[in-house]
Parts: C-alpha cells; sequence; structure tokens
C-alpha cells in the first residue's frame, strides 16, 4: 500500500503545471497614454515582435493594465493606467531551459488583441462591452517556443469607457529525473507486490 502511494505521489508532482507568465506579471510597454505612444517617445516599432528587437527605451510596469478595478481587472493594487481611446504594446521575454508543451493562455481585454509570439501572430480578437476573466482561454501550438530567449508580444486595443488587461501562460510541466525515478521505484515495488499476492 505504501508503494501505491508513493507512485501516486510521484504522478502527482509531474502533473502540475508550469507557469510562464503569471497573473499579474511584469512587461514592458509604450502606448498606455497619449505621452508615452511610440510616437512620442521617438520609438521605432519595426520588428517590436521579435527577439532581436531593442526594447530598452520602453516602459515597465505590471498587470493589470486598465482604469478600472472591474471584474478583477485592478490596475490600482500595484498596476499599471491605462488610458482611453489608446493602443498599447506589450511585450514579455522568457528565458526557457527547454521547449514547453501544452502551453495555454487565459487573457481578458477590453476591447481588443493581438498576440505574438517569437515574430508569429498566434490569435487575436476585438469584442465590445466590457472584458472577463477569463474571456479568451486558449492553447498554444507546440514548437512556438523554445529553448532560450522567446519573446510574447502583444497589441491591445480600446474603444472609450473602461480598459482592462490581464493575462496567464501556463505550460505542461516536465518530469523532473527525480520524479521519474521516484516513479519507476513505485511502479516496480507495486508490480512485485502484485507478483507475489
Amino acid at each position: 500500500m505504501k508503494r501505491i502511494l508513493f507512485a501516486a505521489l510521484a504522478l502527482t508532482a509531474i502533473a502540475h503545471a508550469d507557469t510562464l507568465i503569471s497573473v499579474n506579471d511584469s512587461f514592458k510597454y509604450v502606448g498606455t497614454q497619449s505621452t508615452n505612444t511610440p510616437a512620442a517617445l521617438g520609438i521605432n516599432m519595426t520588428g517590436y515582435t521579435n527577439t532581436g528587437y531593442d526594447d530598452s527605451q520602453w516602459l515597465t510596469g505590471n498587470a493589470a493594465f486598465g482604469n478600472t478595478n472591474n471584474a478583477g481587472f485592478d490596475y490600482t493594487a500595484g498596476g499599471t493606467f491605462w488610458d482611453v481611446n489608446t493602443t498599447p504594446f506589450l511585450r514579455k521575454t522568457l528565458n526557457l531551459a527547454s521547449a514547453p508543451t501544452g502551453v495555454h493562455v487565459n487573457l481578458g481585454v477590453d476591447n481588443g488583441f493581438d498576440l505574438y509570439i517569437n515574430g508569429t501572430h498566434v490569435t487575436g480578437d476585438n469584442q465590445e462591452g466590457f472584458t472577463s476573466m477569463w474571456e479568451y482561454s486558449f492553447d498554444v501550438p507546440d514548437g512556438l517556443l523554445h529553448s532560450g530567449n522567446n519573446v510574447v508580444a502583444l497589441a491591445l486595443e480600446d474603444h472609450g469607457g473602461l480598459t482592462a488587461f490581464n493575462m496567464e501562460m501556463t505550460s505542461q510541466a516536465v518530469p523532473e529525473p527525480c520524479s521519474m525515478i521516484a516513479l519507476g521505484v513505485g511502479l516496480v515495488g507495486v508490480i512485485r507486490r502484485r507478483r507475489k499476492a
């Protein structure tokens, strides 16, 4: 019985998801107000979705981005103010030890978004009315993220009134060697116990 429990614990350790971008995570950004648009800051946006782009002139701030604390999008609790009728651009660099699989995104935005990974457009949408957590929930095709530096980039859009943005990105956990050894030992124990019975 102890060996069965040991195997079950090993499986539990393997099954959890790794967080790539957490809720309220930090981003590089421009365009949340008329004073920090790319034009106002003299920033060239060519290639901003790619890893080689220089974002050293961009600002840094945490999600939630918005002008409200509605539906969990509370920018006042350490988030970043996003003014109405502006078009923010966001970048997040991820340095990964290995290529993740089973990548999943939860996202809410008022009003629209386009999401890019390493220069590839993944998805986008534009809806009227206020958003919810999580209005958008989707998988990312395997192979877009790789080991080393990766860039997740977004273009957001607002049509007036309330603004809001937050997201999270997770991946299927890669089993650690110790977890695999523990699982193997546990399963061998189960098999031996059954043979003796």
